[in-house]
Parts: structure tokens; C-alpha cells; sequence
């Protein structure tokens, strides 16, 4: 899952999660691909958690299963001016909007989402919608590099 900003002043750009589906089970709906766009710097001001959502999703299975992910240790960007850097992906939670995903930090080690198995029910489907969570602080301190500073 790719997941942009465009802002041009600010990084990270972009960085990539990855989901691993087994073989028993079938992403059915939502894209792998997620743009979300910070335009202003009242993004930044804000003193809440921001919660990016990432599409309903629809999952088709034969067999109960637990939703497992993982992320790369560091999210790795270049800024607008050519400078290379990262962040540690702990600071973004995975969760999502009722009760099918644990909110916990994302990490380099694969861990277990469900807080109980999801089950085959009628249909086949399960249905949730995933989000990325970020602390205002954590927000402000990691992903927040402005390029230029003007005074005036």
C-alpha cells in the first residue's frame, strides 16, 4: 500500500505498507494504493490524533483467519529538496473503525490485528474499514519538515 502526500514543503512523500493475504483468503475489494493529501499547515495544528481511513475493505474466506501485518522498520523519503531521510514506522497505529482490528504501532515484525479470529460467516465476506493512526505529537515532531523558513 503506497501512501502519498503532495505537499511539496513537507515529507515524507510517500511510504509503503505491505499486507500479505494467504492463499485461503481473498482480497476481495479496496485498492492497495492510498493517496492522502496534506494542503495546509493546519494539518499540523490540529491537536487530535489524525486518522487517515483506507477504504472499506472486503476480505472473502473459506477458513478463519487472523489479519497479520508489518511495515518496514523506517519509513524512508527523499524531501523536496533532494535530502534524504526516515522515521520509525512505530509511531503509526493500524487499527480500525469498530471493533474487527486492534489499534496497535505498526512494526517490522509481523503481528496479529484481530482481537478474535475472523470467521466464516454467510457469504464468505468479511467486511471492515482499516485506518492509520498518528498522535497530533508525533505528527507534528516526525512528519512535519519544513523546507524554508521565511521572517519577515
Amino acid at each position: 500500500m503506497d501512501i502519498t502526500q503532495n505537499y511539496n514543503d513537507f515529507t515524507p512523500r510517500n511510504f509503503k505498507t505491505i499486507l500479505v493475504i494467504p492463499s485461503a483468503v481473498k482480497w476481495v475489494a479496496n485498492s492497495l494504493t492510498k493517496y492522502i493529501e496534506i494542503s495546509s499547515l493546519n494539518d499540523y495544528r490540529s491537536t487530535s490524533t489524525r486518522v487517515w481511513d483506507l477504504g472499506s475493505t472486503e476480505i472473502a474466506n473459506t477458513v478463519d483467519f487472523n489479519f497479520w501485518a508489518k511495515a518496514a522498520t523506517n519509513i524512508q523519503f527523499t524531501s523536496s529538496k533532494g535530502v534524504p531521510g526516515t522515521r520509525n514506522i512505530a509511531s503509526i497505529k493500524l487499527g480500525s473503525n469498530g471493533s474487527s482490528l486492534t489499534t496497535k504501532a505498526l512494526s517490522s515484525d509481523f503481528q496479529n490485528f484481530s482481537p478474535a479470529n475472523f470467521s466464516v460467516v454467510a457469504g464468505n465476506r468479511n467486511n471492515f474499514i482499516p485506518q492509520l493512526y498518528v498522535s497530533a505529537e508525533d505528527f507534528k515532531n516526525f512528519f512535519l519538515k519544513p523546507e524554508r523558513i521565511h521572517l519577515i
